[in-house]
């Protein structure tokens, strides 16, 4: 019997997050940055959430509403250096970059080296893209904050699913989750 290969086609409508980034764009250049952060942080939940169920669901993690969370976490720190200056908010954008790269190539190694003795991939691809939007989101602070907490969350979705007698954890909503609790505790 031939296996049939499932295919995944993401249908949500990213115009609410077009309206989302173009109104934080709007806020931060008429000198309102704190609107310019509410109205990101109300676009990256709307994303995360939307993570959370596609994970949930299909295990997969939209390449799309990663992509949209970058840009839109990329739209509100230009219009923040727009409407203040170079110094410090180009600062704090450099210092999201190198906090989510590095929050990912750490992973990364991790899940080498898991897969490595155990003979499988313990993250997925999708996993380590949510952890770079969560670095970048997060910053240098609050990344290691970040990752325990999705660390936590996720042992506690793992116990839950490996009682209901599942094999594959979905580590998403675990990283939403913890992105979500960092950007509430910031704001």
């Amino acid at each position: 019997m031939k296996k049939q290969k499932t295919t995944y086609v993401f249908t949500g409508s990213s115009g609410s997050v077009n309206v989302l980034m173009a109104a934080a764009g709007a806020a931060a250049l008429w000198g309102i940055p704190h609107t310019a952060v509410y109205i990101r942080n109300l676009g990256l939940f709307s994303i995360l959430i939307l993570i959370s169920i596609c994970d949930l669901r299909v295990r997969r993690i939209p390449n799309r509403c990663i992509l949209a969370g970058i840009v839109l976490w990329a739209c509100t720190e230009l219009s923040a250096i727009l409407s203040a200056g170079c110094g410090a908010a180009l600062w704090h954008m450099a210092a999201g970059i190198l906090a989510g790269s590095v929050t990912m190539l750490c992973c990364l190694c991790v899940r080498a080296c898991i897969s490595r003795f155990t003979g499988r991939a313990s993250l997925g691809g999708g996993d380590l893209k949510l952890l770079l939007l969560g670095g970048l989101a997060a910053g240098p602070d609050q990344t290691p904050e970040m990752l325990f907490l999705s660390c936590i969350f996720g042992l506690l979705t793992a116990i839950r699913f490996q009682h209901r007698g599942m094999r594959t954890v979905p580590f998403g909503p675990a990283i939403s989750v913890a992105i979500m609790l960092i950007l509430l505790h910031d704001s």
